[in-house]
């Protein structure tokens, strides 16, 4: 039973299938994660009673298994890697590709598909240097420090920055996209693309939520952090 006065984050930690129905009424809950579901909805002026009932719905006949967040530090960064990290460099090539494809087929359309290969382009640079950051650099070094109760307040902050840089790579898409509306002119394959956009942005979002709300307070906890601050979301700045 999902409450009003729960956070964004707990939802969607606790069933991840809700972060399809968050992003159907734009709810960023990498941004909003902290907000609860009513203030959200005040916001946007969403019926709350109508987005709970949706979110629920989503919960019954979803297959994502267990929750995300009772894992040890090492299980979730393990799982951030193999998952998350493995499947976005592979999506966004292939992507790439299909958009190169789309450019193709429409030469009439070729200014306004060239913005959107352009924006593929240079969110596909930042979240493959992102990515490698995080495994060969980052996350060692955040495991290594909070073993050892040393402050990684450096290393949270660098996560966090970076994540602001991905998620405006992601909208940088959504705009060149039209929100991932496929026009009159468009074949097959390019609607196919748009399809897919929108199921990167979807599950990039929920990687970064997952780190924000379930792995960094887990380091924090480890290392005897200082209080909440280092757990705090990332806010969009972008």
């Amino acid at each position: 039973m999902i409450d009003a006065n729960q956070s964004i984050a707990s939802v969607v930690l606790a069933e991840p299938a809700t972060g399809s129905v968050f992003q159907r009424y734009a709810i960023d809950f990498c941004t909003f994660g902290t907000e609860t579901v009513a203030e959200r909805c005040r916001a946007l002026g969403l019926d709350v009673g109508g987005l709970i009932a949706e979110l629920e719905e989503a919960c019954v006949y979803s297959d994502t298994g267990e929750p995300l967040s009772p894992r040890s530090i090492m299980e979730l960064m393990s799982e951030i890697v193999a998952t998350h990290h493995e499947w976005t460099r592979r999506s966004l090539r292939d992507l790439l590709r299909t958009a190169i494809k789309v450019e193709q087929q429409h030469p009439s359309h070729g200014a306004k598909l060239g913005l959107l290969i352009g924006a593929i382009e240079q969110t596909d640079e930042l979240v493959r240097w992102h990515l490698a950051r995080e495994e060969r650099e980052l996350f060692p070094a955040l495991l290594e420090k909070a073993s050892r109760r040393h402050d990684i307040a450096h290393e949270l902050t660098c996560m966090r920055d970076e994540h602001f840089l991905l998620l405006g790579g992601l909208r940088r898409i959504r705009v060149a996209a039209d929100g991932f509306v496929a026009p009159p002119w468009a074949c097959h394959t390019y609607r196919e693309l748009l399809a897919s956009l929108l199921s990167l942005e979807i599950r990039a979002q929920r990687a970064i939520h997952f780190e924000s709300f379930a792995l960094m307070p887990r380091l924090i906890v480890a290392q005897g952090a200082q209080g909440a601050q280092g757990a705090r979301p990332p806010r969009s700045r972008l």
